[in-house]
């Protein structure tokens, strides 16, 4: 699978360089196998897993997740969500169905998130969807949410998952793209209710890569 990260020439120097090194000490890997376990385990667990204790070297490493998973922090001010009891079951009010749905960790993420796109970000309101219904290799999917644009159909797509999820892993980057090639937004993001981090299709690149803030509405 080709890569949805883009690296600077100066990250893809240093990171050769550390390939190198890996190699002088006796883990022999492919340059390649280097860059997919820094991006899969992020720098921590790759550092601790492979025994790397020389501080220039995690330094280095650092510079790389700086540019390859850049999260950024969800504000939310004043975010009171209703909830209440409805037959035995937990239910919280979504704003966009104007209805009670049942409370789940992903749906409390969602309005969460909604709540932050509408009030931090100045979204549209009438503009942003919830559970849109697509078909995918001949499955029905649904979009967490769906921001249309003022000149383009899909703005954004948005995929929740549980706040559990303290890392925002390679897997949910994996199925939002998957799910955008059918719906094809301008931008996807992935959130846990507390961080975010988007992406974009480089038409110059053909791959996916990061933008570093929440994009202004078009």
């Amino acid at each position: 699978m080709k890569k949805q990260f883009k690296l600077s020439k100066e990250s893809l120097k240093k990171i050769q360089l550390i390939h190198d090194k890996e190699n002088s000490i006796g883990n022999p890997m492919e340059l390649q196998d280097l860059i997919d376990k820094v991006i899969e385990l992020g720098i921590e667990k790759y550092l601790e897993t492979n025994h790397i204790v020389n501080q220039k070297r995690k330094n280095e490493f650092k510079v790389i997740q700086k540019e390859t998973f850049v999260e950024n922090k969800v504000i939310v001010e004043g975010f009171n969500p209703k909830i209440d009891k409805l037959a035995g079951k937990k239910m919280i009010f979504d704003i966009i169905r104007d209805k009670y749905v049942k409370l789940t960790k992903e749906e409390e993420v969602r309005q969460r998130f909604i709540h932050f796109l509408i009030h931090q970000c100045k979204y549209p309101q009438a503009l942003i969807m919830t559970e849109i219904a697509f078909i995918k290799d001949k499955e029905q999917k649904k979009a967490d949410i769906l921001i249309y644009g003022r000149n383009i159909r899909n703005f954004m797509l948005v995929e929740c998952k549980s706040s559990e999820y303290w890392r925002l892993e390679q897997k949910f980057f994996d199925q939002a793209k998957e799910y955008n090639e059918v719906l094809k937004a301008k931008y996807f993001v992935v959130t846990n209710g507390f961080s975010y981090a988007v992406r974009t299709f480089d038409e110059k690149l053909q791959q996916y890569v990061v933008v570093k803030n929440m994009p202004e509405f078009e």
